[in-house]
């Protein structure tokens, strides 16, 4: 079944569907007969019958001003309201031929077997799977959502000499100072990871891993990429079998580098719209962005009072929201400015039995 679709400048919604005579959706209400707007005198009626004085041509303002009985006759939109430029258009229906038109003119999606209307194969990427943090051990676990198996394990830091990180697999110990200490995460569109070490009382890095094969890189030159794999099927990584844990020698580790100064500890993680990479410094109080193709700083966000970024998250408009720790704070930053517009409390919330 075909749907019908009201399409409207924005500029032309304001003010509209306030006027009387108008629904709260902005479109008239034109009673039980169809086409007989309320209080239709008839083609008959004249002005001493309605009790009114003509004022002019009749306007789309909800008001009778030629005194004919009938309100805004001539002046409605295609849509049957007073939203100038407002069209209807008429979509296939969900499983409807015409869709085949519309994939042959756009870009990046293809109509399927059945005549809807997808993302074209080679613009999708299915990713069914998520990232572990392994705090203590220094690594990430990948889990295949669907099974609960364990798809692989790999290193959280890449120490190829470009970085500080502390040594792949040292043990988290915050009172010691020791170990990388992974925590936060965050997820691309091609299923890859961008995870923050904090590395207590150390330097704190940030480091990328490949969620697909093609992303990977063949670092060895022998044109293969050899990467972490659940090789003898039983669901786990197991590093007695060889070849399911390749920890520094995994080619789906891209990159490693130094976030923000010395014991700075990146926390707070998102990716925004773009791809690019936020990080919180919650020592360093402020938000660093990234490149994700190599991690290099684009711009660096000091944040007002001593806020001390632990969570994050980048919503539609394009606002990194940063939460921290007990304090109930909330701070927003705009991603396209780089600058800091709104810090907030959040009220404590008492509960009344």
């Amino acid at each position: 079944m075909a749907r019908l679709v009201f399409l409207c400048a924005l500029s032309s919604l304001v003010g509209c569907g306030a006027r009387s005579g108008l629904e709260g959706d902005g479109r008239r209400d034109l009673g039980p007969d169809e086409g007989t707007p309320p209080g239709d005198f008839g083609p008959d009626a004249s002005s001493d019958d309605l009790g009114c004085e003509a004022s002019g041509p009749e306007v789309c303002d909800g008001l009778d001003q030629d005194c004919d009985g009938r309100v805004d006759e001539g002046t409605l939109s295609e849509c049957r309201d007073c939203r100038p430029g407002c069209t209807i258009l008429e979509l296939p229906g969900e499983l409807g031929a015409p869709w085949l038109e519309v994939a042959e003119v756009a870009e990046g999606v293809e109509a399927g077997r059945d005549g809807a209307l997808r993302l074209a194969e080679d613009d999708r990427t299915e990713a069914a799977f998520a990232w572990v943090a392994n705090t203590e051990f220094g690594t990430l676990t990948k889990l295949d959502l669907e099974t609960g198996r364990q798809l692989g394990e790999f290193d959280s830091v890449l120490r190829d000499g470009s970085n500080r990180a502390r040594p792949p697999l040292e043990r988290c110990d915050q009172d010691r100072s020791r170990g990388n200490c992974p925590s936060r995460t965050a997820v691309d569109l091609r299923g890859g990871v961008f995870v923050a070490n904090r590395a207590f009382g150390n330097q704190g890095t940030v480091t990328r891993i490949a969620g697909q094969l093609d992303d990977c890189r063949d670092r060895d030159g022998d044109g293969r990429i050899e990467t972490s794999a659940d090789l003898d099927g039983d669901g786990i990584i197991e590093r007695s079998v060889p070849g399911e844990y390749l920890g520094q020698d995994d080619e789906c580790l891209l990159w490693t580098v130094d976030v923000g100064a010395f014991g700075g500890l990146p926390r707070a993680v998102a990716i925004d719209a773009e791809g690019e990479v936020w990080v919180g410094l919650y020592e360093g109080r402020e938000v660093v962005e990234l490149d994700p193709d190599d991690g290099d700083v684009l711009r660096s966000v000091p944040l007002r009072g001593g806020f001390t970024p632990y969570g994050a998250a980048v919503d539609s408009a394009g606002t990194l929201w940063l939460t921290t720790a007990a304090t109930g704070q909330i701070a927003g930053v705009d991603t396209r400015e780089g600058t800091q517009f709104r810090d907030t409390i959040i009220p404590e919330v008492v509960s009344r039995d």
